[in-house]
């Protein structure tokens, strides 16, 4: 089976959830809350012709609390201070495996908080991978993404000429990693973030949004004794 079809954080809202283990990823999106923040502000503010519609899809979203809590309560937030408030269409997307019924939950009690009380959010789930096409052309005012752009649509090709194993016990690169290992993980990333932007690029309107969260390191090397991730730069 293909990667898309089987990857997916851990289901529910119990202990081992990962809506029950995603402060990570809500400390890295409350760093970057201002980014998006003045994305939204810069869109309404260089947009001669009001907005009627806003349309939002946070790519990757899982079943974090993130989503709802910070992501999209800054977009329409910050919307709303507009002078024209339009109406607001939320998209939530991730690969067919995730946990949509729990996404769903939090979905609709977002809804009934009392920024979208007056009927003025609306909201559904897209399953599919963001390296290809999710949504109709010129559609979309803003994309966001947070720690899932970081995934590969498959596992690179990591054999020789002959067919043998380029990382033999090991499924990730180690300094015992021949150069080619690091070399076709990088090809692979560097093919699926083409075909990220190329479906972005279809389907957002003129002079749309795109606010992605990315992990860095300080050293050029993949295979660092130091192992702890870093922001880059907001």
């Amino acid at each position: 089976m293909e990667v898309k079809e089987v990857l997916s954080m851990n289901k529910g809202e119990g202990e081992s959830s990962y809506f029950q283990n995603s402060a990570f990823s809500q400390l890295l999106a409350e760093k970057s809350k201002s980014v998006l923040e003045k994305a939204v502000q810069s869109l309404f503010k260089e947009n001669s012709v009001p907005l009627h519609v806003f349309s939002a899809a946070d790519l990757g979203c899982a079943t974090s609390p993130t989503t709802f809590s910070l992501v999209m309560a800054t977009i329409i937030d910050n919307a709303k201070n507009t002078t024209c408030t339009p109406e607001f269409q939320v998209l939530l997307n991730d690969l067919p495996g995730n946990d949509f019924n729990t996404l769903l939950k939090g979905l609709s009690r977002f809804f009934n908080v009392e920024k979208c009380k007056d009927g003025s959010c609306f909201g559904m789930v897209v399953p599919g991978s963001f390296y290809g096409r999710l949504f109709p052309r010129n559609t979309l005012h803003l994309v966001h993404s947070s720690y899932a752009v970081c995934f590969l649509s498959k596992v690179p090709r990591l054999k020789d000429e002959a067919g043998l194993a380029l990382n033999k016990g090991k499924i990730y690169i180690s300094k015992n990693s021949p150069g080619a290992v690091r070399e076709a993980y990088l090809c692979q990333y560097q093919k699926d973030f083409c075909s990220f932007l190329k479906s972005r690029s279809e389907e957002m309107v003129a002079n749309g949004r795109v606010v992605l969260i990315l992990t860095g390191r300080q050293s050029a090397d993949p295979t660092c004794e130091d192992v702890i991730f870093y922001q880059w730069d907001v």
